[in-house]
């Protein structure tokens, strides 16, 4: 049996090859860890539209709220000329009128106040699609020296 002892390059080149199938498989890991990575981006992406879409449902609800309330502050309006020519026997009714059009200050005072949080909420929105575009293309920055990187750590492997 002819047992050969390595020389010390023999040993380095086995260490090397060694360390280069480590960092190859460290490589493909990170490759596919940012592949992960990228795909939940994309549902943060899919969720914040969907939150854009809802934000606009807010706001044509909102609009259709402020209609309402315009229309009863004019029913009021009505209501006191009514319960004005109606002298004493229309006193009832503008107690009535004059709860309408409070109701419909608060309701306005409520739309003002939502519509603002929405408006905020868009404009945030709109901030986290900028940040997140930015992070889009880093990212593909990244991992395309992640795949150069790993192409690297396979031709050193097969040495």
């Amino acid at each position: 049996m002819n047992h050969t002892i390595p020389t010390e390059q023999e040993k380095q080149w086995t260490a090397l090859r060694r360390e280069a199938k480590t960092h190859a498989e460290n490589c493909r890991k990170t490759v596919e860890d940012f592949a992960a990575n990228s795909s939940a981006r994309a549902a943060v992406g899919r969720h914040m539209e969907e939150l854009a879409q809802k934000t606009a449902l807010i706001g044509q609800s909102l609009r259709a709220i402020s209609d309402i309330s315009t229309q009863n502050r004019l029913l009021a309006l009505n209501a006191s000329v009514e319960a004005a020519r109606a002298g004493a026997h229309g006193k009832g009714f503008a107690i009535v009128a004059g709860e309408v059009r409070a109701l419909s200050a608060k309701t306005d005072k409520a739309v003002a106040d939502i519509s603002e949080t929405v408006r905020q909420i868009s404009a945030t929105l709109e901030a986290a699609r900028a940040d997140m575009g930015r992070a889009k293309e880093i990212g593909s920055a990244f991992e395309a020296q992640l795949s150069t990187l790993l192409k690297d750590a396979e031709a050193l492997k097969s040495l």
